[in-house]
């Protein structure tokens, strides 16, 4: 695995060995960057299934300023900080170890708002919902920021939330959802 593009592109990085992680096709990671390049300067990011860091030390070595990342498997945790100090962003990227749920109401206590919310959790395991959910009630992303949701196609994105779908694009059986907030 490695970054793409960036100040760290062509760097590798490490992902948990002891864990099923399916790390993000290149092709799809590279799709996925090229839809939010234009939000990425100078971005506050939070990315809320952590993994290997993969997604979010993406952002951070294509211009964003600040990187927080939430896992609740400690051997993720482990991997995310060794990525971040890896590649020169120890000082711009913050991982909690904490499940996404939690995670997004500690940020919410701490009054963190971000410009680029990632959910990539597992596919198929229900979280979707339930952290949209969660990110309705406790209000951490910035009025013009972006959700960017990288899903398995069986999964579906609730419709009836506070956010609105502005772009949705297929890579195979991998779906990139895009929301923004609802205007009210």
């Amino acid at each position: 695995m490695r970054i793409i593009g960036g100040t760290a592109g062509g760097r590798h990085i490490k992902i948990p060995k002891s864990l099923p992680i399916v790390p993000s096709a290149g092709k799809v990671k590279m799709a996925l960057f090229e839809i939010l390049k234009h939000e990425l300067a100078g971005a506050s990011v939070l990315d809320l299934y952590g993994g290997s860091g993969n997604l979010a030390l993406e952002a951070l070595s294509r211009g964003a300023a600040k990187a927080v990342l939430s896992d609740n498997e400690p051997d993720c945790v482990n991997v995310i900080k060794e990525n971040a100090v890896l590649l020169g962003f120890a000082a711009q990227a913050e991982c909690l170890a904490l499940e996404a749920e939690r995670a997004v109401e500690e940020l919410k206590r701490n009054g963190e708002k971000f410009d680029i919310i990632i959910i990539d959790p597992p596919y198929l395991a229900g979280q979707i919902s339930l952290i949209l959910k969660c990110l309705e009630t406790n209000d951490i992303l910035k009025s013009e920021g972006v959700i960017a949701i990288k899903r398995d196609g069986k999964e579906a994105v609730p419709e009836g939330t506070a956010f609105i779908m502005e772009k949705e694009k297929k890579y195979g059986g991998t779906f990139l959802t895009f929301l923004r907030k609802a205007k009210k």
